[in-house]
């Protein structure tokens, strides 16, 4: 009798190992973003996945006590009905059973991965092709696992019993791909194949359809008439029940173990015949007849066994029997394709978003001073090492671009461009990425605008190509660099980067090795900001003067542009563009002694403070940003990664958490030490608010039935959203929840309205007010409203692949045009309290009431928003103490105050943040005795009242939006460098705005 099954939200199983740490997968085979990377275009391939998909999966990864991510974890707790998001019901999840494959066996290992959706590629009737898998699905698997599939035996029931009995005997850990095809009809319909996934967990073998979320201590997928498997074992590597057997006497069976006979297998293989087997047949024996672990109590004949995986590197399909993932209609066999999850609609696009592959740490851990330079060839020209795919490449440039270059460039006697021309003499490093990186595509090229500076200055002018106007998972332009550039700048140059250490001294000594190649030395540049992004350019040596060029933005100084507080790479190299050996200063090691890899090359950094440059000084006060450098920040759509802080979202923050680097204030501190404070994921918030806001093919959707609800029915609880919203939203944690709340509030002024009162009390009825005189049509880059339309606008309006006179005279046209559009939609709900939105600069809080009545409990949530000061407003306040305060009203043996949610971060006691302190209050006066006044920060403080409490309140509280104006934990701290930090938290909540903005208009076009 087997055990009965967890249920979905089971702890670990008691007798699972208190820390299970990852297992990684071996270097020397392709990740799983490669794999996606190589499939990232139609027909037949992957998009990636959604950032909040895969968010949702790591919020309910089981962790180990450190925080990593657990490897092994039981199958029947949550995480798994997490592996295909809303399962095979949503377009381009029926399909991606091979990817599902894979991104499973990923999470088991301790990399949580959710699986990627199928291009929707045209099935020629009309409509998506719904069935056709991957191509050379059953090759990619087999790739990426590093083994090949072999038959399981000569039915379903005996090749599961086959694979369960090498599951059993590799151990707890163990994981099997399983492939079945599905027997074809008397018409000669029907057929296919699918493949699926069965893991040993602590000696349980659990079959596991992470595609259609069926899991089951049964046998899945039972209809088969021909199974295949591969086997990993705990440590990802290719199991092989006959080593095991050589290996482990004692498990043999008591019969004589038949030996291969390599004659047949190499008759059947031998290694000049085609690689590729369009539609391989099964074998006519099965390799579990002939090997000991499944072998009959008599004797065998001898085997006619299948060539031995583990052995031979041969091309994949060279084995017969797997059979291709490929074909049409391979996972129609539909008994099985249940939704067991939310369905959703989004339309994945294709973006850069993932992780390069070929970043892995200690691919680059040897110092590489001493390469030796190929003087046999030419040096290889930027151009031959452009790519051109999609996403993470480039375009252009055009032949118009080229010749400018080449005009700009001094000639010699002989008409031919003057090597190593003076970077300071004429405007040639401006020509090289004209327009400019204003333009769009030009502020994330540093790659290839480094390498063009490199091949110019040697004599040989180039332009820069810009990259491909790629997507972020939401739509938006993403402002990544290109794919892989670091290995590119490699590549082309043809040496590794050297680590020359930090700050000033690693510029000297890169200076000195300049100086001793002579004049006509010159070197590329890779320097990471302090939030780690990384940037690509140049330094030249012209008699004898450095002079450090950035062609990406056209600056040009004799000292360095960039800041190298945060690590300076760069590849020398000699007059004729060859790698130079370094000579000076070693490369720098990092505490634990390996050489630290360059960063990968990202698009434009934020403004750094150079590294003792000159040019450029800092202002003594923050200058007002002009409406193009406004513009430009609104082009750049919400970086979800970016904007984390550490420990990340969902962690409970110490009083030494670090957002982009900055520590809190005092107030802020403390108030980690009074409270739980978390982050929350704005993607994953606007990732359901989008989702609830497609339509169906009624045109419906989720969102416009709750504002039809607020409309025709009045009032909308929580019982009404669960049945709106659907399992999406009754599944969402509290933090999450509330956050959800807060931006319904945003979108709609009556559900703001009936979420402002409670025990006949309205709570912040000023707030209320003033989203009432809201005119979300009116404004301008000035103000919150505006900045949401021209947020909007920058998204959806497609930049020109070539920044022509021409096409940006139609850009700005589509703009505006696109800029009206909104405005007169928004106009024409202003009579319409239930879509009337308020995208205003005021912040948004919700509290979480909790009503005890007797034995019962009801939870309500109360919205709160910030009150400015002016216009004869008597109580202006921020969002925390404008809702808290009103709260207070309420008599506390009824009403306790248990969680809240705001969408920045409660700000500090510091009063470059206006000295609210709404931390302060929060930690100190919202709990403060009936009639007792609020007492500020500083006379606490002077009062010697400001003591660690006990315990923590009951109150947790979430954000969004990192704010706050602390000191640096690492490094100077200046106040230039915290204004900048400031702004960019300021331009994320014009983002998520803006986000809001275009989910109403979603709902309401």
């Amino acid at each position: 009798q087997q055990p009965p099954q967890h249920a979905p939200n089971q702890p670990p199983a008691p007798h699972q190992p208190p820390h299970q740490p990852p297992v990684p997968q071996n270097p020397n085979r392709p990740s799983i973003q490669h794999v996606r990377a190589s499939l990232n275009h139609e027909p037949s391939g992957l998009y990636s996945p959604y950032p909040h998909d895969q968010q949702a999966l790591l919020n309910v990864f089981p962790r180990n006590p450190d925080g990593t991510p657990r490897a092994f974890n039981d199958p029947f707790q949550s995480w798994a009905q997490y592996q295909n998001d809303g399962g095979p019901t949503v377009l381009g999840r029926s399909n991606n059973c091979a990817d599902c494959t894979r991104s499973f066996i990923e999470s088991w290992y301790g990399n949580p991965q959710v699986s990627a959706v199928r291009t929707y590629d045209p099935d020629g009737k009309g409509g998506i092709d719904r069935a056709s898998g991957e191509r050379d699905g059953t090759r990619n698997i087999e790739q990426w696992a590093g083994t090949q599939f072999r038959n399981s035996g000569p039915n379903s029931h005996d090749a599961y019993s086959n694979i369960a009995d090498e599951l059993r005997q590799a151990g707890h850990g163990a994981a099997a791909a399983v492939l079945v095809t599905w027997p074809k009809n008397p018409d000669g319909s029907g057929g296919g194949a699918h493949v699926f996934n069965a893991v040993n967990h602590n000696g349980r073998v659990i079959w596991v359809d992470s595609q259609t979320g069926e899991i089951s201590q049964q046998p899945i997928n039972t209809a088969a008439d021909g199974v295949w498997h591969l086997t990993l074992d705990a440590n990802r590597n290719p199991y092989d029940p006959t080593k095991a057997q050589t290996q482990t006497p004692q498990q043999q069976h008591p019969h004589t173990q038949p030996q291969p006979q390599p004659h047949p297998q190499n008759q059947q293989h031998p290694q000049h015949q085609p690689q590729h087997h369009p539609q391989p047949q099964p074998q006519p024996h099965s390799p579990y007849q002939q090997q000991a672990p499944y072998a009959q109590p008599h004797h065998q004949p001898a085997p006619q066994q299948q060539p031995h995986p583990y052995s031979q590197q041969q091309p994949p399909h060279q084995y017969p029997g797997a059979p291709s993932l490929d074909g049409p209609g391979h996972e129609e066999h539909g008994e099985n394709n249940q939704n067991h999850s939310d369905t959703r609609a989004d339309a994945p696009n294709q973006s850069d978003t993932a992780p390069h592959p070929h970043d892995v740490p200690g691919s680059h851990d040897a110092p590489h001073g001493n390469d030796t330079p190929d003087h046999d060839h030419p040096p290889t020209p930027t151009s031959e090492t452009r790519s051109r795919e999609r996403p993470g490449g480039l375009d252009g440039p055009s032949d118009e671009h080229q010749q400018r270059v080449a005009d700009a460039i001094p000639r010699d006697e002989n008409g031919n461009p003057e090597h190593h021309p003076d970077p300071n003499n004429g405007d040639w490093v401006n020509r090289i990425n004209e327009p400019g990186s204003d333009a769009p595509g030009r502020n994330n090229n540093c790659v290839d605008a480094a390498l063009a500076t490199a091949d110019t200055y040697s004599g040989n002018p180039t332009a820069a190509a810009h990259r491909t106007p790629d997507l972020n998972s939401d739509g938006t332009p993403s402002d990544r660099g290109e794919r892989n550039g670091r290995d590119r700048i490699e590549n082309t140059l043809g040496a590794r980067f050297n680590d020359y250490g930090n700050g000033r001294d690693a510029f000297n000594r890169l200076e000195n090795t300049l100086r001793q190649a002579g004049h006509g030395s010159q070197a590329v540049i890779i320097t990471q900001d302090r939030h780690g992004r990384a940037h690509a350019w140049n330094a030249v040596n012209h008699q004898g003067k450095i002079t450090y060029v950035d062609s990406q933005t056209g600056r040009r100084s004799d000292q360095p542009l960039h800041s190298g507080d945060h690590g300076v790479h760069a590849v020398p190299l000699g007059r004729d563009r060859r790698p130079v050996a370094e000579k000076g200063h070693p490369p720098q090691a990092d505490a634990g002694g390996a050489r630290r890899p360059a960063a990968e090359p990202a698009g434009k950094s934020p403004p750094e403070q150079p590294g003792g440059g000159q040019e450029n000084p800092a202002p003594k006060k923050p200058k007002k940003r002009t409406a193009a450098e406004t513009r430009n920040a609104l082009q750049q759509p919400l970086d979800h990664q970016a904007a984390e802080g550490t420990p990340g979202y969902g962690q409970e923050q110490g009083p030494d958490h670090t957002a982009q680097g900055m520590l809190g204030d005092e107030a802020q501190q403390r108030f980690r030490k009074t409270h739980v404070v978390r982050q929350v994921n704005w993607d994953t918030v606007l990732g359901n608010l989008n989702h609830w806001a497609d339509r169906d093919a009624n045109g419906d959707s989720p969102l416009g039935a709750v504002m039809d609800h607020l409309r025709e029915k009045g009032r909308v609880d929580e019982a009404d959203l669960e049945h709106l919203l659907g399992d999406r939203y009754t599944k969402l944690g509290r933090d999450d929840r509330l956050a959800t709340v807060s931006c319904l509030a945003r979108l709609s002024y009556n559900y703001h309205a009936q979420h402002t009162r409670i025990d006949g009390h309205d709570i912040n009825p000023e707030g209320l007010q003033h989203h009432r005189d809201h005119k979300p049509s009116e404004g301008n880059l000035s103000d919150a409203r505006g900045r949401a339309i021209e947020y909007v606008a920058q998204q959806n309006v497609p930049v020109p692949d070539e920044m022509t006179p021409q096409s940006a005279r139609q850009y700005r046209k589509d703009l505006r045009a696109e800029r009206t559009r909104i405005k007169n939609l928004l106009e024409s709900k202003q009579g319409d309290p239930a879509a009337l939105p308020d995208f205003s600069g005021r912040n948004y809080a919700v509290f979480e009431v909790t009503e005890t009545v007797g034995d019962t409990e009801r939870v309500h949530f109360i919205v709160g928003s910030s009150v400015p000061a002016g216009g004869g407003v008597p109580n202006p306040d921020h969002s925390e103490p404008a809702a808290g305060e009103g709260l207070r009203q309420l008599d506390p043996k009824t009403f306790r105050r248990t969680a809240m949610f705001t969408e920045f971060e409660p700000c500090g006691n510091s009063g470059d943040l206006g000295g609210a302190a709404c931390a302060h209050y929060l930690s100190e006066n919202l709990d403060r005795p009936a009639g007792a006044p609020r007492v500020p920060h500083g006379e606490m403080k002077k009062q010697g009242l400001l003591v660690d409490p006990e315990k923590k309140s009951e109150l947790e509280v979430s954000y969004g939006t990192n704010y706050r104006y602390g000191p640096f934990a690492v490094g100077e701290t200046t106040k230039e460098a915290q204004d900048a930090v400031k702004q960019g938290w300021k331009d994320d909540m014009d983002r998520v705005r803006g986000e809001l903005l275009r989910i109403w208009i979603k709902v309401h076009e």
